[in-house]
């Protein structure tokens, strides 16, 4: 089987309830799935009485895309229920209920601890490309990081302005475009070549379709402008099946 085809086939498992979502290509062309995508339902017993329980308590590094992947609440339900608007700031300590009706939102109180996240890395000072692992690499958009690589979070987490679009981060093809996988509004997952594939979750429309190919810095989803809020963009890349910190490859 080839590494288009195996792919394919993983994808189409993915919308069954199988719990793989990002696999890479690995050596001689063949699909190795190394690892449960971001925001699959896990069935173990643990996970099903996460999602039994009526709330979770925020922990430090614990953000709405993580706490969505363990207990199996999309972000979407997550942040309807809290009142949350993007970039869907929480914070230690915080109560978020994972069923019922929706609260009125509170504020964080005065004598939170939490740790004051890493200044944003200037839009400026961002390369227009960078070359990585035989593929030329640039930055989907130039908005500001909001949550940074690491913990329980797999990518970079983006507070992106109505009228602004979601690029794609390198040339490649797209071999998902869709919704419906818990803890995704919609998800583009886009191979670059047999070890990189990069990955994007957006609540905004999807502007193009599976095995279309396409070039680095074209527009991928839309941010539509006619609200003011801005919209929440979770991105990651992975080497292999496995995730690898996009300030890795992106300069």
């Amino acid at each position: 089987m080839g590494c288009g085809s195996a792919i394919r086939l993983g994808l189409l498992c993915l919308l069954v309830g199988a719990a793989q979502l990002l696999a890479g290509c690995a050596t001689q062309g063949r699909v190795a799935v190394a690892e449960r995508s971001p925001g699959a339902v896990d069935g173990s017993p643990a996970a099903k009485a996460n999602q039994r329980q009526a709330v979770h308590t925020v922990k430090r590094g614990d953000t709405l895309y993580s706490i969505s992947r363990s207990t199996g609440v999309s972000v979407r339900t997550l942040a309807r229920l809290n009142r949350l608007r993007p970039p869907y700031r929480i914070y230690p300590g915080q109560k978020l209920r994972l069923n019922g009706r929706a609260v009125a939102a509170r504020p964080a109180p005065r004598h939170s601890k939490a740790r004051p996240k890493p200044p944003a890395k200037p839009a400026a000072s961002r390369s227009p490309t960078s070359q990585a692992g035989g593929v030329t690499w640039r930055w989907p958009t130039s908005s500001r990081v909001v949550n940074e690589y690491g913990g329980t979070n797999k990518g970079l987490d983006f507070s992106v302005q109505p009228g602004t679009q979601v690029l794609s981060a390198a040339d490649g093809e797209v071999v998902y475009a869709g919704a419906g996988l818990a803890g995704f509004e919609r998800l583009v997952i886009v191979r670059h070549n047999a070890e990189y594939l990069s990955a994007y979750s957006v609540n905004q429309p999807v502007i193009v379709k599976e095995k279309q190919r396409i070039k680095g810095g074209q527009p991928i989803a839309a941010i539509n402008g006619g609200g003011r809020a801005a919209q929440a963009l979770h991105f990651e890349i992975r080497r292999n099946g496995k995730p690898i910190s996009p300030r890795s490859v992106l300069k």
